[in-house]
């Protein structure tokens, strides 16, 4: 459990900064929109990119348990935004990818990090994945 805050709990913290940081106007429009196309347009398709093709012993299974939890991810999110949040299906697929997708990178990463090491990631962390 202590490994499990310790991974997860600066994730938050560093999600409140960025919202204290745009609430109080600490950072432009501008910058925010730049730091949210950078992170979402590059540098994250890139890590996932890199950590997707890069060869795992079981990458049958191992593809195939990643692939599933993003579905089961996406499907509750589909699901929670059409019925009890009210969203048309776009926006409800909107809203379910970047459950799934946000979620694998922000959280996912760390977690397999945190609990197998570099070589659960199977990559130089950090690297700039889009280089290699």
């Amino acid at each position: 459990m202590s490994m499990l805050l310790n991974v997860v709990m600066p994730i938050f913290v560093m999600i409140g900064i960025g919202y204290l940081s745009a609430r109080r106007r600490w950072i432009s429009e501008e910058g925010l929109r730049g730091m949210t196309d950078f992170v979402f347009r590059l540098a994250m398709p890139c890590l996932l990119l890199n950590g997707a093709t890069m060869p795992h012993p079981n990458g049958g299974a191992t593809a195939l348990a990643f692939f599933s939890g993003c579905l089961a991810a996406y499907a509750l999110a589909l699901l929670l935004g059409r019925l009890a949040l009210g969203m048309k299906l776009d926006e409800g697929g909107t809203f379910a990818l970047n459950a799934a997708f946000g979620n694998t990178a922000m959280i996912g990463v760390p977690l397999v990090i945190a609990a197998y090491g570099r070589r659960g990631w199977r990559s130089s962390w950090p690297s700039s994945a889009c280089i290699r």
